[in-house]
């Protein structure tokens, strides 16, 4: 997927971001929906997620700025929580009491919010992107990012429907588990080992 999203002009190796497991999640989950981004951004597109908040069964709450830098003050959406910009430990304490997280991004390369939701044991609804689908096929349910109606039909379905929400929940937690900071930083460890493996031969050849 990267090859073909970015086409780059030698060789690569995929390192996958990674993350700490959040502690306690899907442990006291409260009927609350959860997002986090600019929402100025058309790329977080969390405009989607104000514009259906009003006939959902379960509040939504929005943690990010409200408007560009050094541009005039935005209103926020009348149906949502605006959190306001918060603290990762503030973020983590949320994601760890919300459970539904929303992304409904129109362009996101990895997504470390939406991972730290997951390990919070969120149920992720995510826009239907390539890269999205990629790294939370089966683990999450996917919208394209401009249905609206589509993503309002989800998200008050998973409202009511407890088995389904858990599973998503569960899955999450699962797959989030593949992204760990430990794993992260041993394929690094195993990069830098095989980048700097011929060097070190060439000095050897030099001092036999």
């Amino acid at each position: 997927m990267i090859n073909c999203l970015y086409q780059p002009t030698t060789g690569g190796h995929v390192i996958h971001n990674g993350v700490d497991a959040v502690a306690g999640g899907a442990f006291d989950k409260r009927d609350v929906i959860l997002a986090s981004g600019r929402i100025w951004d058309e790329a977080k597109n969390i405009a989607a997620l104000g514009a259906v908040a009003p006939g959902l069964p379960w509040r939504v709450q929005i943690a990010g700025p409200l408007q560009e830098p050094d541009t005039a003050p935005n209103t926020p959406p009348a149906a949502v929580d605006w959190l306001g910009e918060l603290s990762r430990p503030d973020l983590l304490e949320r994601m760890q009491r919300a459970a539904i997280y929303v992304a409904p991004a129109r362009y996101e390369p990895f997504g470390l919010g939406v991972l730290e939701a997951a390990s919070a044991g969120c149920a992720l609804v995510l826009s239907d992107i390539a890269t999205l689908r990629e790294l939370w096929e089966d683990a999450a349910e996917f919208v394209p990012p401009d249905d609206v109606g589509r993503l309002a039909d989800v998200l008050a379905t998973l409202c009511r429907d407890d088995a389904s929400r858990r599973r998503l929940q569960r899955a999450a937690m699962r797959r989030a588990a593949t992204y760990s900071t430990g794993r992260m930083l041993a394929r690094y460890r195993d990069l830098y080992q095989r980048m700097v493996a011929p060097s070190l031969a060439g000095i050897q050849e030099v001092f036999a």
